[in-house]
């Protein structure tokens, strides 16, 4: 036990300020694993650090220990600290350490406000509440984004808030806004993502009032996340499938688990009699196939969505569109067995597709890639142009950009899909809608009369 203290205080083990943070090394050390029970001759709890160790050990384990308390973020009593005391079981504590750690904290939360600072651009946040399953211990994270100097989209993990009060939306909303101040950016923010869960639709009115009230932001937007709407719509579509769906759903699920099972249904699926009194009749066949056409589109635009790097508020809705009209396709067919969940499908996602403000529109128009290939009729297109020339007028300095000519580019597999899916659809072709019915052209116009760049760069 005596070589484990040593090796534990060696200059080779303790981790020291100018030591690089090997914390995949330090977890692997043997004498993590000891049980309690080989130190308990050894600890005296009313003991501090100071009583133990003599001089340049004591600094040396007090520092080593504020590097593991700082690298996990949480406070002595989380599993960061039972490490250290599983390293040393001498060890108590001290007040010193937990000014260590303090000031640690406050000099990186400080760095990240001057870098906060020098960045000139607006930012967008992503709040997520979630729980910890092990002791239900709610948190709300905090994501920031922006784009730098160099046009490159970047985030970074903002804050991670714990949450031991009520999550109603006024604590939530209160929460947000209490970190934004802290850093002095709250009146930077022009966008807030969140799921569709009731208390955070109600924070972001919460949020918005707030920066309406006190900074008079007049294009802060809430967006959704994608991906969370479709499988909303998913599920409560799901609940009406047919039963032969279900069983088949069950049955490809338990087949996957087991290689075993995979494997001998291989071998004698073709002539066992027991296996082939379970296939699907002709109807539960049709209605088989009919669920899989059916959902065929959604589950393209969930590995699309997870897939891209710079998702546009132009993809979103081609796809959101692409989609409805796809639904729409099945709701008509009288005979196709799956009619009703498709109508359930579609009801959800046109309940959150309504709730998509102007500026989701005026960003989707304004993406190269898609302009007013989104809208199916010229006056609802007109309508959000209109917005567009509203906001432009306010913004819109003295300096004009120059414009060229683009080439058309042969257009991207997954977006010619769900754009496909909308014309299939659609009976006006967007090509037809005239960008402005103004004699004079502003940089706007110009923008709209210029053929969609389909491999343009979202940054650029």
């Amino acid at each position: 036990m005596e070589e484990i203290e040593k090796e534990l205080l060696s200059e080779e083990t303790v981790i020291s300020d100018d030591d690089e943070y090997n914390l995949e090394y330090f977890n692997n050390r043997e004498y993590i694993n000891f049980d309690n029970q080989e130190w308990d001759y050894d600890i005296n709890p009313n003991e501090s650090i100071s009583q133990i160790f003599q001089g340049s050990e004591t600094s040396s384990l007090v520092g080593a220990s504020t590097v593991w308390l700082y690298f996990d973020k949480n406070p002595p009593s989380a599993p960061g600290f039972n490490v250290c005391k599983r390293c040393s079981f001498k060890y108590k504590l001290t007040t010193s350490t937990q000014n260590l750690i303090t000031d640690s904290f406050n000099i990186q939360r400080n760095q990240i406000k001057n870098k906060l600072c020098k960045i000139v651009r607006r930012f967008s946040l992503t709040a997520d509440m979630w729980s910890y399953s092990i002791n239900q211990e709610s948190f709300l994270s905090l994501i920031l984004h922006y784009i730098n100097s160099d046009w490159k989209l970047c985030n970074f993990l903002f804050d991670i808030i714990p949450f031991n009060i009520s999550h109603t939306e006024i604590n939530i909303s209160n929460e947000i806004m209490r970190v934004l101040q802290e850093f002095n950016i709250s009146n930077r923010i022009i966008a807030l993502t969140t799921d569709n869960e009731s208390a955070m639709v109600v924070c972001d009115r919460e949020i918005a009032s707030s920066f309406d009230n006190e900074f008079s932001m007049m294009t802060f937007s809430h967006y959704r996340y994608t991906g969370h709407v479709l499988n909303l719509g998913v599920k409560q579509g799901l609940r009406l499938v047919d039963a032969a769906v279900i069983k088949v759903r069950k049955l490809s699920k338990t087949i996957k688990k087991s290689t075993r099972i995979n494997n001998a249904l291989k071998q004698f699926s073709a002539d066992d009699k027991l296996i082939k009194s379970l296939y699907p009749i002709n109807s539960e066949w049709t209605a088989i196939k009919d669920t899989i056409s059916l959902l065929e589109p959604l589950e393209k635009a969930t590995r699309y969505l997870s897939g891209i790097s710079y998702l546009t508020m132009g993809e979103v809705c081609l796809i959101y569109i692409g989609i409805q009209s796809h639904l729409k396709r099945f709701e008509e067919n009288d005979n196709n067995t799956q009619r009703e969940v498709a109508k359930v499908i579609s009801s959800k996602i046109d309940e959150y597709w309504e709730i998509m403000d102007k500026n989701s529109i005026t960003s989707a128009i304004l993406d190269p890639c898609n302009k007013l290939e989104i809208f199916t009729n010229e006056t609802n297109a007109r309508q959000h142009i209109q917005t567009i020339y509203e906001i432009y007028k306010k913004r819109a300095n003295s300096s004009n950009s120059s414009f060229t000519d683009q080439k058309q580019h042969s257009p991207k597999s997954a977006r010619q899909y769900f754009l496909q899916l909308r014309k299939e659809t659609s009976q006006t072709p967007a090509n037809e809608v005239t960008p402005s019915a103004e004699s004079e052209k502003t940089e706007l116009d110009y923008y709209l009369a210029i053929l969609n760049d389909e491999e343009a760069d979202p940054l650029l």
